[in-house]
């Protein structure tokens, strides 16, 4: 009979299906039930539950593998240190779903457990450790208290409970089969030795069938587990039987049972369990442990398996237990007493479902055979398993009921031991000696079988099982020999003797010989703490023998069998006996600690003495007593600190009774953590007159403006929704929140503006109903969709102040026991700390009412009206005085906004649309970061305010900016139980300047924190007031961040007897750009949550700022004292996603790394195609290729060779293409000049790069500079190298060498050459023609310099494809009708264009509506930011031509990525152009300072890697090795990145963005300049003593200049110099011509460049600068702005009343209003309704041209409501927020009954997401207040930009929106730019107004511009 191990598949019942692996298992219940809860853990061991489904279970078990994954675990060893948790769970099926073996250990608790952890990881080889955060900062204490650990040190550390969301997304199934290795099952065995099991997948699932079968469990079983899970039982037994039912379990940590093993069976009771059960210990601690109160609420009837394994089963035991728990229903039938071992898998027998326990009384079992033993039955072997009971030393099987070894085999036997072959063959292959049968698996156990059931009897060896657990004596032996210095070596054994049906620990240890005077109590002591600390043992008896008297045998092994029998027998040589005593009686109080004393720490002591004497059975303890000396292990240090968290209220770790063991040292440390009381000792508050003005407080006061401003808005509700599960009582629910309104007068309040001031008005009586209603939906689902609808309509339904009640509440019924309360608040009468007081009093109250009792609240001395007024009184005092001379030095010069990389434009009028994005931060996480504030004196608020610092200034690259935060307020004792708004705000200053070590940050915030909390009483708005900060509608003052925490939490529990729970409510809205709320729970835990703008944010963008906050809480609480540098925030599935995002596609180099030979091996295939065509001449590939082969021969005659440079300095021409291709074969590395160069430049050049020889032409050799080399004219000279062969070259520069060096713009005015070698220009041409998909019929212009690098991309990539390169003339800037129409003649397919070339040209092609050729095909773009606008111009009139936009800079060759934008992106949705992806073989990275890449859309520096790297700056090692730095992400040899000085930010999609430059390299017209170099040749000027030049993007047509004040000829004289100095030294840049009307239709038309402020050697400044200075600017500025300057005189002849426009009056004259005053409803304003009503009426014939679906915002006077019913609009909707307008409108409406006319109340940005669409929105700035009329109609354009991209949204296809505006400077190019972006077309028109001519005082009315802007 041979095994075969395997068992490759199972089939389950329920299911139909097969598994190969737990793998399939647990995506079979994720896809079949994702929503069953499958595992409960209870965090407290009671109520507090945490539950995951099968659907997150398996969501978290994937995320958890994508990062093994990712970090390339795959088919290793992972060691799992888990506390009891889920967290486990998903570690241990997150490494299955990984391919990766998991190593579950237990964590070791300080030093106790490390060696055992340390020898698992020796002997596993893990490479891997996955642990919760808590425990690896616990391991991170241990190994730096003690030696080195350099073996926990190497693995790689993963805290799973730290993995972000949604990297599950990130995960690839492994290729496992049903023989994959799971996990290695570490026995508890031998410290030294330790033995890891080899579990496959098909032994778990064999054993996974047999225990089905065994126990009869099914889906509906229900299973309650407390045995640690990296225990072979708890894992395989609680954890993966019920995966593997599709059953639910629950779990609890073994120390929570040991503390109180009620909470076992108590959890059994309350969720019904069938299976639970633990080793026979356990049964008895139950049995003396729980109480007869605590029994007295069990319900044990649902118990139907209560199996007992693990340690020997003992008959008395399960008589004890049935006997105790028969009356709380359990029945002694449910016992089954079964038999396993790791090396099975876990069960090996077990007994029949509902059989009960059998017996069999065994004489010969007992030692010494002084008594017969009763033994129990571990039942039947079953599902192919067999077992066999053999003789152990002769292998033959023994008959029935004879005792032998028992041997197993069948398919759960695992594979072996891991790395131990010679054991794993004696242990795992035995064969019977007779038949040969076999393999078994021989267990080391005894046993006998009788009638085919097993019956254990003992251990073959000397393994000693207490409590389950298994300890190997020589483990236990070497602890005591070196716990004391007189116990001799060698000499110790350690076994176990059965007392009371318990295995006690017995220890004999011989003493030295020469040991004097023996303190045998002090030893003993010294042994027992030892062996606590090391093994959680209690020893029973410490017996010390002469030395050489221990049983031994000849060769020296104890004899531990004979030693405990001779201890039995009371025959050792004994020098000393310590035995522990048990005691019953009562407890004594040692002396001087009487639980009488007043003193605090003497009553502790006294109830620290009778919880130690009650804990440990002794009836004395005295202070120095140590409780392991007297018997105390940690099963009874669990114990001690629950009784003294239940007496005392004081929460110790276990770990501090090892710290302070003895009781007086252990009392001393509980003091420290005992609370202190508060106390207050403030005058009282004085109750004022409810007669006279009650006033607002500071607080209620900023509301109540706020909601004055936005009438109709529900930003300030407090909603709340409680889920009521059970009989509610209505009517006691309706009473009790009646009395809470009684109680508190402040929700009786109104409120109304009384003399100018808002006031309360409390009604004496107010009854609330309870309205309910009924849910009408039909399934389960609907009804949850239904209520969340409900309560979110009723969260957001707006307050009216002035009528109230400021509160409601609603009751919605799902059925008979299920309810849903709705209570809804606003701000103005309650905070956050006023719903934790209302709540506490709901449920007294109504617990009270639902039982006909009165009231049990005492009254309430005070309301919250009192504590208004008393403030009122405090304000203007010296106190206010201090604190506000406190925050304007704090606050001085603080930035007003922070700059986020928001997703949207930030509008003109902050909006307060809103969403949330919820997660949790671990207890464990908590903890930690409590103990780091411990540390530093710090709170978790300080610690998690440094965090979303460090995160904000990451984000925004800011580094001083506030952060708002709440603050509760209540520093007066009386206010505790009020209701009321006490909440204030204050702003704490960040500054995050330089890189402190996060210490130093964390003391600077805690001053902060500090200072705030003691300056916090000062309103927030009278220091808003008081600062003098200017107003802005855009965004709040002085902080746009809000980071709230509440310590005290608010949670439902319960309501009487209903099970509440509250329900997550939100309003939809967000008061601030960012706030994040963090809510501390029960376990300790902290739910975030962050509510964002939604006119800001995209989700997306929020999840991830949430996960780089987590990913910094992760540092600060394992690396607290790190530089902030050393923190990156991205995890490492984000950091793997940057980096693999950075690389462009990866291909294999070509056989020839040198781009002449590529193009060679071209000319063969097209010898007669045409490679270049002039203007007169076509020249083929093989004539160029000659002349190039020619050219090359010249050149070695020279000299010429590898790295040797030679000027190129020719027109667009057949000798550029010779001199280029030449140059390359010849080895030479061509320097291109541009022959327009000033003279100055080209000599810097040659003086620098030193060349051999100068290629030209005859016309360009009389402008060289005098010391140019020798020059060759390639035109004149050609003869000379005519005459030589031309065929193509053997020989050839190596790919490393330089193809050519080109030159830039200097710091100091002189260029730098960078050099680029042949193996990253062929890269480049290969890559480039790929991207742009190349062919050989393309016709490439060649557009660019030779000195521009783009010259080279033009050319090499299309020779590399075989097509055509097309030459342009030599002219400087061709015109846009000239260029148009050389594309066109000469069929042109491709164009690579400097992008203000290309936008200029765009802009024309709009304007003149000319077509683009048809042989077009592909636009490429490139040397500047190209602008959004500019791209949607030409996608509307491109075609089909495709367009790229190209980036990249000359160090790393031309071309490093390209973007072609998607065509399911619309144009509008782009904010910027991106630059792209990488090309193939290129990198580009986005990092930060510290070269760690950056989150996504987040602002960083641009690197560079790869293939296209330059070899460095020409004779600058310092430069080159400033800018090219070593690859940090790259093991390739020398590999490098560059500094490009570029700031840019990733998208999601993988796009980089360009933002601009970090340094002052500016690129203009493609050109890089330097401006320090401009700089530099301006202080030549004899004049000038300094000077600095700023780039201005946003610059209009002026240019300020800061001139000092020299005479008025002087000055002219000096400007005159200036421009002269400037426009020659920068003739090369700006290419000027003399014609001004050529200078106009070139590029230099663009915006302006530079803005230049002079420093003169006089002190004195002018500004604004005098009439010439300014003349000579303008002058400048229209010469190269004539366009734009043209078209802005138009339009503003448009608009300026008086101009000579003689067609103005005639505009709109069809438009003209007739309307007559009397037809108004609103009377008054006559000068407003003069002007407005023509306006109105003809903004009214815009929308209503249609006749279909309008609306209106602003109903003002109704003028332009009136007018929009004359054109008969299909619907017409009005949005209005004044209160005074809206009572109006009723009046209004009466005149157009039967018309669809409707009113939303309230502010359109709250609105506007409930209405549309439509064909007409009409849009009024009237602004709310007349004071405010003037200054908001001049910038009324302001508020209508606020409201285009609302238009837009809200308005059907083809729709028009209308406003008008009448500041002519604002409606410019970027509006009209903003425009465009959102609608199609608009068009402008000018309305005369009615008022007199005198009336200048409305200057403004005169005229006004309608803006039509169509979809």
């Amino acid at each position: 009979m041979t095994w075969s191990g395997r068992f490759g598949e199972v089939v389950t019942r329920s299911h139909s299906c097969t598994y190969h692996t737990l793998l399939d298992v647990l995506r079979r219940r994720a896809a079949d039930t994702p929503s069953k809860r499958a595992y409960t853990y209870l965090r407290d061991g009671e109520q507090d539950e945490q539950s995951w489904t099968y659907g997150e279970l398996d969501r978290r078990a994937r995320a958890v593998a994508a990062v093994l994954q990712a970090a390339g675990a795959e088919g290793r060893r992972a060691l799992l240190l888990y506390p009891p948790g889920l967290d486990y769970l998903a570690a241990f099926f997150g490494c299955l779903y990984a391919g990766v073996v998991a190593v579950p250990a237990y964590p070791p608790q300080r030093q106790r457990g490390l060696p055992r952890v340390r020898a698992i990881l020796a002997d596993a080889q893990a490479a891997y450790a996955l642990s919760t955060s808590a425990i690896t900062q616990a391991l991170e204490r241990i190994i730096t208290k003690g030696e080195t650990y350099d073996d926990l040190a190497a693995l790689r550390w993963i805290d799973s409970d730290l993995v972000e969301p949604g990297a599950e997304r990130d995960w690839v199934e492994p290729q496992l089969t049903a023989d994959s290795l799971a996990f290695l099952q570490y026995t508890s065995g031998s410290t030294g030795n330790p033995k890891g099991v080899m579990v496959t997948h098909a032994n778990l699932l064999h054993n996974q069938r047999l225990i089905q079968e065994s126990f009869g469990h099914t889906a509906e079983d229900v299973i309650v587990g407390w045995l640690p899970l990296y225990h072979d039982m708890g894992l395989i037994g609680n954890v993966l039987q019920p995966l593997y039912l599709g059953a639910s379990c629950i779990l609890m940590s073994p120390v929570h049972f040991l503390q109180k093993p009620a909470r076992w069976l108590s959890a059994i009771t309350r969720y019904r369990a069938t299976t639970s059960g633990g080793p026979n210990f356990s049964y008895d601690l139950c049995v003396r442990q729980v109480t007869e109160a605590q029994r007295a609420s069990l319900d044990l009837s649902a118990w139907a398996v209560a199996f007992n394994g693990a340690e020997p089963v003992r008959a008395a035991t399960l008589d004890r237990f049935s006997d105790r728990f028969q009356d709380c229903g359990f029945r002694r039938r449910a016992f089954y007493p079964c038999y396993g071992l790791a090396e099975a898998t876990l069960l090996v027998t077990g007994g029949t479902k509902g059989e009960g326990a059998r017996t069999f009384s065994y004489g010969a079992a007992s030692p010494a055979g002084r008594e017969d033993r009763l033994l129990v039955s571990c039942g039947r072997s079953r599902a192919g398993q067999t077992i066999r009971i053999v003789h152990p030393e002769s292998g033959i099987g023994c008959p029935d009921g004879e005792v032998g070894e028992i041997w197993v085999g069948g398919p759960s036997v695992a594979q072996g031991y891991w790395r131990k072959e010679q054991e794993s063959e004696e242990t795992f292959h035995a064969c019977l000696a007779q038949s040969g049968e076999g393999p078994f698996l021989r267990t080391g156990d005894l046993g006998l079988l009788r009638e085919g059931e097993l019956f254990v009897t003992g251990r073959l060896k000397d393994l000693i099982i207490i409590r389950g657990r298994n300890h190997y004596p020589h483990d236990i032996e070497r602890t005591v020999e070196e716990s004391h210095p007189a116990l001799r070596p060698g000499g110790c054994a350690a076994f176990s003797i059965s007392e009371e049906d318990e295995e006690r620990l017995v220890v004999v240890q011989e003493v030295e010989p020469r040991a004097q005077g023996l303190d045998v109590p002090a030893i003993a002591a010294t042994i027992r703490q030892a062996v606590a600390q090391a093994h959680e043992l209690s020893i029973a008896a410490v017996v010390l023998i002469k030395a050489g008297s221990l049983p031994k045998t000849s060769s020296g092994k104890v004899q531990r069998g004979l030693c405990r029998t001779q201890f039995l027998d009371r025959a050792l040589a004994t020098v000393g006996t310590s035995c522990l005593e048990t005691y019953s009686g009562d407890i004594a109080v040692a002396e001087g600690n009487s639980a009488g004393e007043v003193d605090y720490v003497a009553r502790l002591g006294a109830d620290l003495v009778a919880i130690w004497s009650n804990v440990l059975n002794r009836p004395i303890v005295r202070p120095q007593d140590d409780f392991f000396a007297l018997g105390g292990d940690s099963l009874r240090g669990l114990q001690m600190v629950a009784r003294l968290q239940e007496v005392r209220g004081v929460e110790v770790p276990l770990d501090a009774l090892f710290e302070h063991s003895t009781l007086a040292a252990f009392t001393t440390f509980v003091a420290t953590c005992s609370p202190t009381p508060a106390c207050s000792t403030h005058d009282p508050i004085q109750l004022v007159s409810r007669d006279g003005i009650l006033p607002l407080s500071f607080s209620q006061e900023r509301f109540w403006f706020l909601d004055q401003l936005s009438p109709g808005s529900s930003i300030n509700n407090i909603p709340v929704a409680l889920r009521l599960k059970g009989p509610l009582d209505r009517d006691a629910l309706c009473r009790a929140l009646n009395e809470i309104v009684r109680r508190h007068e402040v929700l009786r309040a109104t409120f109304v503006s009384i003399a100018g001031r808002p006031t309360h008005v409390i009604a004496p009586e107010l009854t609330l109903t309870l309205p309910i209603a009924h849910s009408t939906a039909r399934t389960k689902a609907e009804r949850e969709e239904e209520i969340v609808r409900a309560v979110r309509a009723e969260a957001c339904r707006p307050f009216d102040l002035a009528t109230g009640p400021p509160i409601r509440c609603c009751l919605f019924r799902l059925d008979e026991e299920d309810h849903v309360l709705s209570l809804t608040l606003h701000h103005i009468v309650a905070d956050g700390r006023s719903m934790e007081v209302l709540r506490r009093e709901l449920a007294a109250l109504y617990e009270a009412f639902k039982e006909n009792r009165d009231s049990p609240l005492p009254k309430l001395l005070l309301q919250y009206v009192d504590v208004a007024a008393w403030q009122r009184q405090q304000a203007g005092g010296a106190e206010e005085h201090r604190q506000l001379d406190y925050w304007r030095g704090r606050l001085d010069g603080v930035p007003p906004l922070l700059t986020l990389p928001w997703d949207f434009t930030r509008p003109a009028v902050q909006g307060h649309r809103g969403a949330r994005y919820a997660w949790t931060i671990p207890a464990a996480v908590v903890g930690r970061l409590q103990e780091v504030g411990a540390r530093y004196r710090a709170t978790p608020f300080m610690l998690l305010l440094a965090a979303l610092g460090i995160l904000l200034s990451r984000y925004s690259r800011q580094t001083d900016f506030c952060i708002g935060t709440p603050v509760a307020n209540r520093r007066r004792r009386e206010t505790d139980h009020l209701i009321g708004c006490f909440v204030n705000t204050v702003a704490l200053r960040m500054d995050l300047s330089g890189d402190p070590p996060f210490p130093s940050l964390l003391e600077q915030v805690r001053r902060t924190v500090l200072e705030a909390q003691a300056h916090q009483e000062l309103p927030f708005e009278r220091l808003v007031d008081a600062l003098g900060l200017a107003r802005d509608l855009g965004h709040t003052p002085l902080f746009q961040v809000m980071l709230v925490l509440e310590d005290n939490p608010t949670e439902a529990g319960r309501l009487g007897d209903l099970e509440a729970s509250r329900l997550d409510v939100s309003t939809q809205t967000s008061a601030f750009d960012l706030t994040l709320e963090l809510v501390r729970k029960s376990d300790e835990s902290l739910d975030a949550v962050v509510e964002y703008s939604t006119d800001l944010f995209a989700d997306d963008t929020i999840a991830r700022m949430a996960g780089h906050l987590q990913e910094l809480v992760r540092r600060i609480v394992t690396a607290p004292d790190a530089r902030l540098s050393g923190w990156p925030m991205l995890s490492i599935a984000e950091q793997a996603s940057a980096l693999a995002d950075g690389r462009g596609p990866r291909t294999a180099p070509p056989q020839e790394s040198c781009l002449h030979r590529l193009i060679e091996a071209r000319v063969k295939r097209v010898p007669d195609a045409v490679a270049l065509e002039g203007t007169r001449t076509a020249v083929t590939y093989d004539s160029l290729n000659r002349m190039a082969n020619q050219l090359a021969r010249y050149l070695r005659l020279q000299g010429v060779g590898p790295d040797v440079p030679v000027g190129l300095c020719v027109d667009r021409s057949l000798e550029m293409a010779v001199g280029l291709l030449g140059c390359l074969k010849a080895g030479a590395t061509y320097v291109p000049m541009d022959p327009s160069y000033p003279l100055e430049h080209r000599a810097a050049i040659l003086r620098d790069a030193q060349p051999r020889l100068l290629l030209t032409q005859r016309r360009h050799i009389g402008t060289l500079p005098p010391q140019a080399p020798p020059a060759f004219a390639l035109d004149d000279e050609w003869a000379a190298a005519a005459v030589l062969p031309d065929h193509d070259l053997e020989s050839g520069p190596h790919p490393d060498s330089l193809a050519y060096l080109l030159y830039t713009s200097g710091t100091t005015g002189r260029p730098k050459g960078i050099g680029i070698p042949h193996r990253a220009l062929a890269n480049h041409g290969l890559a480039t023609a790929e991207a742009y998909g190349l062919a050989p019929s393309d016709r490439v212009l060649q557009f660019a310099s030779v000195s521009f690098d783009v010259a080279a991309e033009e050319c090499f990539p299309t020779w590399l494809a075989g097509g055509t390169l097309v030459l342009r003339s030599d002219e400087p800037v061709p015109a846009y009708g000239d260029f148009l129409a050389f594309l066109r003649e000469r069929n042109v397919t491709v164009v690579n264009l400097p992008t203000p070339y290309w936008a200029g040209w765009a802009e024309e092609l709009e304007r003149t509506t000319s077509p683009l050729p048809p042989s077009l095909r592909l636009v490429i773009v490139g040397s500047e930011k190209a602008q959004p606008d500019d791209l949607r111009r030409w996608q509307r009139m491109a075609g089909p031509c495709a367009w790229c936009n190209a980036y990249g800079p000359t160090e790393a060759t031309i071309t490093a990525s390209i973007y072609r934008p998607s065509a399911s992106v619309e144009p509008t949705a782009l904010r910027t152009v991106p630059i792209g992806r990488p090309i193939a073989n290129v990198e580009l990275y986005v990092l930060d300072p510290h070269l760690q890449p950056v989150p996504v859309g987040v602002p960083g520096d641009l690197y560079i890697g790869g293939a296209g790297l330059a070899r460095g700056y020409h004779r600058q090692p310092a430069l080159t090795a400033e800018q090219f730095v070593p690859h940090p992400f790259s093991s390739d040899r020398g590999a490098c990145l560059y500094r490009t000085g570029d700031l840019a930010r990733r998208r999601s999609d993988g796009n980089v963005e360009f933002l601009g430059r970090r340094d002052e390299q500016v690129k203009i017209r493609g050109f890089r300049v330097e401006l320090r170099e401009i700089e530099c040749h301006l202080r030549a000027h004899p004049q000038v003593k300094d000077v600095r030049v700023f780039l201005r993007s946003d610059a209009s047509g002026d240019w300020p200049a800061l001139l000092a004040g020299l005479g008025g000829e002087e000055q002219e004289r000096m400007v005159r110099d200036i421009e002269a100095l400037s426009v020659q030294e920068a003739q090369w840049l700006y290419d000027l011509e003399s014609d001004a009307e050529q200078r106009r239709k070139t590029v230099i038309q663009r915006k302006p460049e530079f803005e230049v402020f002079l420093k003169i050697n006089k002190d004195e400044f002018l500004t604004p600068p005098r009439a010439n200075q300014r003349n000579w600017l303008l002058r400048r500025a229209l010469d190269e702005f004539s366009d734009d300057l043209l078209a802005l005189d138009e339009v503003s002849k448009r608009f300026v009343s008086g101009s000579d426009r003689t067609d103005i009056a005639n505009t709109w004259v069809d438009s003209q209003a007739e309307y007559r005053p009397s037809e108004l409803i609103i009377e008054g304003q006559q000068v407003m309704q003069d002007w407005e009503a023509p306006l109105m009426k003809a903004m009214a014939d815009i929308v209503t041209e249609r006749q279909g679906d309008v609306l209106e915002v602003g109903f003002g006077m109704g003028i332009s409501a009136t007018s929009i019913q004359a054109g008969r609009p299909r619907s017409h909707t009005i949005i209005e927020c004044n209160r005074e307008v809206m009572r109006a409108f009723d009046e209004w409406a009466r005149r157009y009954q039967g018309r669809d006319i409707r009113l939303v109340q309230g502010r359109w940005q709250d609105v506007v997401d409930e209405i549309g669409p439509f064909d007409g929105v009409f849009f009024d700035t009237y602004p709310a207040s007349e004071a405010e009329f003037e200054e908001a109609v001049i910038n009324s354009i302001n508020f209508a930009e606020g409201f285009i991209p609302v238009a837009a949204k809200l308005l059907r296809p083809g729709g028009v929106f209308t406003y008008y505006t009448n500041e002519i400077d604002s409606f410019s190019r970027r509006h009209q730019r903003f425009l465009l972006k959102h609608f199609g077309s608009f068009t402008l028109s000018v309305v005369r107004s009615l008022l007199p001519p005198d009336d200048c005082h409305y200057w403004w009315a005169d005229s006004m511009a309608v803006v039509k802007a169509v979809k």
